[in-house]
């Protein structure tokens, strides 16, 4: 059988309608496929009610994960990012101060002199 497109199809039905001369084209459907009709119907409701109630309340969620109150979770995030803060100011006033002094040892614990050390460069672009 070949496949004929929709618009084939309409068109067919019209060609029909104006030759046969009938305005309103009936369907009948046997009883196999009303009742496979209403099997899908009846399984796809059970699929949207049970999908419906799995749906997790985000408070017990929330809960759940040791989170009673998510303000006051962000409250200590801040509070602690301040003390990160604080603390990197203060390595960095350290560093800059020149309190700081720097010496390189080899594996025998010996000092290296500064002039053998070689220079960093930065890493090749890829």
């Amino acid at each position: 059988m070949k496949k004929q497109t929709m618009r084939e199809l309409l068109t067919g039905l019209q060609l029909y309608q104006a030759v046969s001369g009938e305005k309103d084209m009936t369907v009948t459907v046997d009883k196999y496929t009303r009742s496979l009709l209403t099997v899908i119907a009846v399984l796809l409701c059970l699929v949207v009610v049970g999908l419906w109630h799995e749906t997790p309340n985000t408070t017990q969620v929330a809960e759940a994960r040791g989170i009673p109150n998510q303000g006051e979770q962000l409250d200590e995030v801040v509070i602690e990012l301040q003390q990160v803060n604080t603390s990197l100011e203060m390595i960095a006033d350290l560093l800059v101060s020149g309190q700081v002094k720097v010496s390189l040892l080899d594996d025998n614990g010996k000092p290296i002199a500064a002039d053998t050390i070689p220079a960093a460069t930065a890493p090749a672009e890829q």
